[in-house]
């Protein structure tokens, strides 16, 4: 008979070998219970310089499957999609019981660098996330300069180039409203 060695139990990848692949199936898998335990950044420790990176991947994946859902939906179904998305993050960001300032960091530091077939969906979610008050005017209109320096898809997108531009219009009027009184 064959001799086989015994198979390795897996361990927790909560670590340095974290693939894409590895996220993106532990990011779908964040209903589950023990998700918030895993991935509060109380339980990994303020001094690990391995959480942001973790929380950052785990937002990046999200923002990814995200994006996804809203490019697989048609046309009538995109705005149920682009909602039902910016709750999957908002959800993901208080499961890891970040406060909506390093939340809104996060997610918008993930947005950067995505692909150019996802950036029109991940501008929409940005608006949707901007709409459910969890991303700021300055906030977004910051990130936009940084990431146009970056050469990045997603702020060369025509969706998010004129969400921009009307943020900036709104904040110019509301300035120039406070200036009134």
């Amino acid at each position: 008979p064959t001799v086989t060695a015994p198979r390795k139990t897996r361990r927790s990848r909560i670590g340095k070998d974290w693939s894409p692949e590895v996220v993106a199936g532990q990011a779908k898998q964040l209903t589950r219970p023990r998700a918030p335990q895993l991935l509060s950044l109380h339980a990994m420790g303020d001094e690990d310089d391995g959480a942001e990176a973790l929380v950052q991947m785990f937002l990046g994946a999200t923002l990814s499957a995200v994006a996804e859902e809203i490019q697989d939906a048609s046309s009538a179904m995109r705005e149920t999609a682009v909602s039902n998305g910016a709750d999957a993050l908002l959800d993901m960001v208080d499961k890891m019981g970040l406060d909506r300032e390093a939340g809104a960091a996060f997610t918008l530091q993930a947005a950067i660098g995505r692909e150019i077939e996802e950036a029109a969906s991940v501008g929409r979610l940005l608006h949707a996330l901007y709409e459910k008050d969890f991303l700021e005017e300055e906030e977004i209109i910051s990130w936009h300069k940084e990431a146009k320096t970056q050469d990045d898809a997603v702020a060369k997108c025509k969706y998010v180039v004129d969400f921009v531009r009307w943020l900036e219009t709104a904040e110019e009027e509301s300035s120039e409203d406070d200036g009134d009184s």
